[in-house]
């Protein structure tokens, strides 16, 4: 007795899940490296910000601590 045709394409539908199983992991991987890549990027800009965040208050203190100096002056 041979298979019947619904035992072949229950086989060939598991086959497929299986393939597009494979795929959509394949497709979550590459959304996680990306994911990853992006927070890593959003740090990396962060941290820039607070550089130059802290730098323009630098510049800032100097500047108000001249204007202290020089009022002093006249």
């Amino acid at each position: 007795m041979g298979l019947s045709p619904g035992i072949e394409n229950r086989e060939t539908s598991v086959e497929d899940l299986l393939l597009q199983l494979s795929e959509r992991d394949c497709q979550l991987d590459l959304l996680q490296r990306r994911l990853s890549f992006m927070l890593h990027e959003r740090s990396v800009l962060c941290h820039q910000l607070e550089e130059m965040s802290i730098g323009k208050d630098k510049s800032e203190y100097k500047v108000g601590s001249l204007i202290h100096v020089n009022s002093y002056e006249y």
